[in-house]
C-alpha cells in the first residue's frame, strides 16, 4: 500500500444524495437545528456536512432562497402599504369629523416627508451568508494595465478560499507564470501551493487594499523590456501595515501582450520613514564628549581669542 504524500490533492468529499440534499436544504433555511444536530439526526459524519454546507453549490442555493424570501417580504410590505393608503383614503373621503380627516391626512403624507430610509427587511444573519461567489482564479490579459493585474491578485488573495481553497495563491501564481496566450498555466493542487508559497503568504487574507504605481517605463527607448511597479500598502491577516512592491514586466507576443509579476519585495516601512532627527543625533553621536572644546586653547586652528593679544604684540 502506497502511502499518500503531502502533495498529493486531498480526496474528495463523499457525495450526499440529491434526495437528502433537499432534506439538509430545508433544515438549513428553517434555522430550527445547529448543523452537529442536523448531521447528527442523518447519519452523517460533521466534517462531511460542513464540506457540503461549505461548497459554492450549496451556498449559492442557499442566497437564492434567502433572496427569494426577502423579495416575498418585500412584496408583502407593498401590499400592506397600498391597503394602508386606500383606508385613510377612504377615511378622508367619508369622514365628517375635520380632526379626524386631518389626522388621515397627516397619516397619509408622513411617507412622502420621511428623511431617512425605511430599514431593511433582511436580517444581519442573511447578510453574512449572501457571499458572492467568485469565478475561477483568472489569468493575465492584454485589457489589463499594471496596476489592474496588481489589484486583482490582490483582491482574490483578499478572499483566498473563494470559490475553492487557495484560489488566491492560484491566481497569483498564474500572472507569476504566465507565458502567453497560447501555452496554458500548469494547474496546481492546493497543497502545492501552499508548499511554495513562502513570504506571499503574507499576502492572503489581506485587508485595507492601496495602489500606488512608482514606476511605469513603456516609453520608445525602453523598448521592447516595457516595465513596472507598483506600491500596494495593505493589512495582513493580522493586522498588521505591509508595503509591497510588485515588479512588472510586459510580455509581448502581439495580441496577447499582458503584464507578468516577476517579483514582489516587502518594504520596511519604519526603515523608508526614518524621522529627520534621527540624522542629528547620529552627529551628535559622533561627537567625542572627551575633546577639548576651550576657545583659548593655541592648538585650536580657529582665531585667537582677543584676550591672547597684549599691547607689546603690536
Amino acid at each position: 500500500m502506497v502511502a499518500r504524500t503531502a502533495t498529493s490533492p486531498p480526496p474528495p468529499a463523499p457525495a450526499i444524495p440529491l434526495a437528502l440534499e433537499d432534506t439538509l436544504l430545508t433544515l438549513v433555511l428553517a434555522g430550527d437545528l445547529d448543523s452537529c444536530a442536523i448531521a447528527k439526526a442523518h447519519d452523517l459524519p460533521l466534517t462531511v456536512f460542513l464540506d457540503w454546507l461549505g461548497s459554492p453549490l450549496t451556498r449559492s442555493r442557499i442566497a437564492a432562497a434567502l433572496e427569494a424570501e426577502e423579495s416575498a417580504l418585500h412584496r408583502r410590505h407593498l401590499a400592506a402599504k397600498k391597503k394602508a393608503i386606500a383606508e385613510l383614503e377612504t377615511a378622508i373621503a367619508t369622514s365628517k369629523d375635520p380632526v379626524e380627516r386631518r389626522r388621515a391626512a397627516t397619516s397619509l403624507m408622513r411617507p412622502i416627508h420621511r428623511r431617512t430610509p425605511l430599514p431593511s427587511l433582511r436580517p444581519l444573519a442573511v447578510e453574512s451568508t449572501r457571499r458572492r461567489i467568485l469565478g475561477p482564479p483568472p489569468e493575465p490579459d492584454s485589457s489589463l494595465d499594471s496596476c489592474d493585474a496588481v489589484r486583482i491578485c490582490l483582491e482574490r488573495l483578499a478572499d483566498n478560499d473563494n470559490p475553492a481553497p487557495e484560489s488566491g495563491l492560484s491566481t497569483l501564481h498564474n500572472f507569476m507564470t504566465y507565458k502567453g496566450p497560447v501555452e496554458r498555466n500548469r494547474t496546481k493542487p492546493a497543497s502545492e501551493l501552499l508548499a511554495e508559497a513562502g513570504e506571499r503568504l503574507r499576502l492572503v487574507n489581506c485587508s485595507g487594499i492601496v495602489i500606488r504605481t512608482e514606476e511605469y517605463n513603456v516609453s520608445r527607448e525602453h523598448f521592447p523590456r516595457y516595465s513596472a511597479v507598483e506600491r500596494a500598502h495593505l493589512n495582513d491577516r493580522d493586522g498588521n501595515r505591509l508595503v509591497a512592491d510588485f515588479h512588472l514586466e510586459l510580455v509581448c507576443l502581439g495580441a496577447g501582450s499582458a503584464w507578468r509579476i516577476k517579483r514582489i519585495e516587502y518594504i520596511d516601512e519604519e526603515a523608508d520613514n526614518k524621522p529627520e532627527t534621527d540624522e542629528a543625533d547620529d552627529l551628535a553621536d559622533e561627537t567625542d564628549p572627551d575633546e577639548d572644546t576651550d576657545p583659548d586653547d593655541d592648538s585650536d586652528d580657529g582665531p585667537p581669542s582677543t584676550s591672547a593679544l597684549s599691547p607689546d604684540s603690536s
